[in-house]
C-alpha cells in the first residue's frame, strides 16, 4: 500500500460528502504532499475551472437602471421626482441637497457608513450613481428620512 492510498483511507470521500471544495483540498494534498497524479489532474482541473469562473464572473455587465445609472428603480425616480423633481444638483436654499433632499450631515454620516471616502461631502455634486447608490443604501435603514416620498411611491 503507498503512502497516498493510506492518506485516502483517512480522508474517504465520504468525509467530505456534497462539499466540492473539500474534495478539492483533499486532492490538492494528496497532489502536493504525495505526488499523486490522479489527484494532481484532479486539483489542477478543478482550479482551472475555478479560475475560468472567476473571469466569467468579473466579466458580468452590471445591471444598469433607468436613465443608464446603476441601480435606479422607477421607485427611487419617484422618491427623487417628489423631492427635488428629479433634479441631481439642486440647491433649493431650505439646507437639503440633491435629487433626494440630503442633509449635508446625514449624507456624510452615510457615506461613512458605506465606507465611501472619495464621494463629494455636497449631495448636490454628487453623481446621479452616488446619490442612488446612498438613497438605496439608506432608505432600506431608515425610511422615515422621507416620511411623505417613501410611502406615496409605494415603500414601506
Amino acid at each position: 500500500m503507498s503512502a497516498a492510498s493510506g492518506v485516502q483511507k483517512q480522508f474517504p470521500r465520504e468525509h467530505c460528502g456534497a462539499h466540492r471544495d473539500c474534495t478539492i483540498r483533499v486532492a490538492r494534498i494528496l497532489c502536493l504532499y504525495f505526488h499523486s497524479p490522479k489527484h494532481c489532474r484532479i486539483w489542477k482541473r478543478s482550479e482551472a475551472r475555478i479560475a475560468e469562473a472567476r473571469v466569467h464572473v468579473l466579466a458580468a455587465p452590471v445591471p444598469v437602471g433607468l436613465d443608464g445609472i446603476p441601480g435606479y428603480t422607477s421607485f427611487d425616480a419617484c422618491v427623487a421626482g417628489r423631492e427635488s423633481g428629479g433634479d441631481w444638483t439642486i440647491d433649493t436654499g431650505n439646507g437639503y441637497y440633491g435629487a433626494f433632499q440630503w442633509l449635508p450631515e446625514t449624507w456624510v454620516s452615510v457615506l461613512g457608513m458605506m465606507g465611501e471616502t472619495d464621494w463629494p461631502a455636497d449631495p448636490a455634486a454628487a453623481s446621479p450613481a452616488e446619490q442612488v447608490a446612498a438613497f438605496n443604501f439608506w432608505s432600506v435603514r431608515d425610511p422615515g428620512a422621507w416620511p411623505n416620498s417613501i410611502p406615496a411611491c409605494g415603500g414601506p
